[in-house]
């Protein structure tokens, strides 16, 4: 009810709107949270097994709240989103790392905890962030980007870094089949760097599938499961998004189930 759609964007009408409607939807949600996401607790895996469980983190019916909603690029000057999105009935921020510079980890940590709010972190990945480009220059940026994002996590207290970290978001192109191959072959290599780096930190990556419109390399759940083969990591998982699952997956409840233990992180 919040957004409208136009092709494959969806456009914020009115803040004060969106607001109100997610503190309804919330309020129902809690009231029939134990019912609909029952039957997915098997198939949630929270991070490593090392990773410490915040206490908001325990729960998979933990609800949260990314700050793309209300501010881009998010800084420590939106602290304040934190005990906003408590009022609206959340658990979670995700804040969504688009200029490293706007952060300060302990600025983050304070605010979350005066608001008894978790963090999550995720990443913004645009062309100079491209762990499969084929220029090295840019795959160590974007490998340093992530490495940053990782250092945030750990100190925030994040279980995870977010987000279609193999490519640059909106790079859709047709490749033949040993160029596509290379493009994945150096995806998977940049990410088992920062998976190993992640790993030491106590941190876990949970890679997104996007849908068709907005990369040409990973757009399903199969294709992201290849992917953490490929990374051959334990901390390498997914996040999975019902707006791209609906425009890829034939069913979302069996995607859902595919995923198994490399489901990290849902949205």
């Amino acid at each position: 009810p919040n957004y409208r759609r136009e092709g494959a964007r969806f456009h914020e009408r009115d803040t004060t709107t969106v607001s109100t409607q997610l503190v309804r939807w919330l309020d129902n949600v809690r009231r029939k949270r134990i019912a609909s996401v029952g039957d997915w607790r098997p198939y949630v895996r929270r991070a490593t097994h090392a990773v410490p469980q915040p206490a908001s983190h325990d729960d998979v019916s933990a609800l949260g709240a990314s700050t793309y909603l209300w501010a881009s690029p998010f800084g420590d000057d939106r602290l304040d989103l934190f005990l906003h999105v408590r009022e609206l009935g959340c658990d979670v921020l995700e804040i969504c790392i688009e200029d490293p510079a706007l952060v300060t980890a302990a600025a983050v940590s304070e605010a979350a905890s005066e608001a008894g709010v978790a963090v999550s972190v995720c990443g913004a990945f645009g062309p100079d962030r491209d762990v499969s480009h084929e220029d090295p220059a840019v795959r160590r940026g974007a490998i340093d980007y992530l490495c940053g994002c990782v250092d945030l996590a750990a100190a925030v207290g994040s279980l995870h870094v977010a987000g279609p970290m193999y490519s640059a978001t909106g790079k859709t192109r047709l490749l033949p089949p040993e160029e596509r191959e290379q493009q994945r072959r150096l995806a998977a290599e940049g990410l088992a760097v920062v998976a190993d780096y992640a790993g030491e930190r106590g941190v876990a990556l949970a890679v997104e599938p996007l849908n068709r419109y907005e990369t040409d390399l990973v757009n399903t759940v199969e294709q992201g499961l290849d992917l953490c083969e490929r990374i051959g990591r334990p901390n390498a998982g997914l996040l999975l998004d019902t707006f791209h699952m609906n425009i890829e997956e034939q069913s979302l409840p069996d995607a859902i189930r595919r995923a198994g233990d490399r489901l990290f992180h849902f949205h």
